[in-house]
């Protein structure tokens, strides 16, 4: 095994391994800090690999692939990309907000400990919605082999009324 396939595979095994321990102390997981962190974790390690994808994509041979396949492919991996580090910094922020609770309001802090679960579920459904704009106007574009944004967008698709 040489250093490129050990790094690849750390990336993918020790986020893994840390999300599932974590699950193993479930009522301590949830009444912390934890929950959030994994989330972001999650988030984190999602966007890494869906930029690995993308990184490996522009430099993969793309002769004979049909453009829907490789537009396709540039707008999931885009969506991806944005949802999750979109998703991560809404979960740094949540974090943040329950840290600055338990530090100033204590007694608070322990009647709220099952909010940040509801509040991430929210966060998750935003991002996922907000982000779907991505699948509408990205494409693949032939002539400079990259993902873009679709040149030409109806102008009543991006007018709000």
């Amino acid at each position: 095994m040489n250093l490129q396939s050990a790094y690849f595979t750390l990336y993918i095994v020790v986020p893994t391994l840390g999300i599932g321990l974590n699950w193993r102390s479930a009522i301590r997981f949830e009444t912390t800090s934890g929950l959030p962190l994994a989330a972001m974790s999650a988030g984190d390690s999602v966007t890494l690999l869906a930029q690995l994808a993308q990184a490996l994509f522009h430099s993969a041979p793309k002769n004979g692939l049909p453009t829907w396949l490789l537009s396709g492919t540039c707008k999931i991996d885009l969506y991806l990309m944005h949802t999750t580090s979109a998703f991560s910094v809404w979960c740094w922020l949540a974090l943040s907000i329950l840290r600055y609770t338990a530090v100033f309001h204590p007694i608070k802090y322990r009647t709220i400990w099952r909010q940040p679960r509801n509040a991430l579920k929210a966060l998750g459904c935003f991002c996922f919605l907000f982000e779907t704009w991505i699948l509408f106007v990205v494409v693949y574009s032939e002539d400079g082999r990259a993902c873009v944004e679709q040149p030409t967008i109806p102008q009543h698709n991006v007018k709000v009324r």
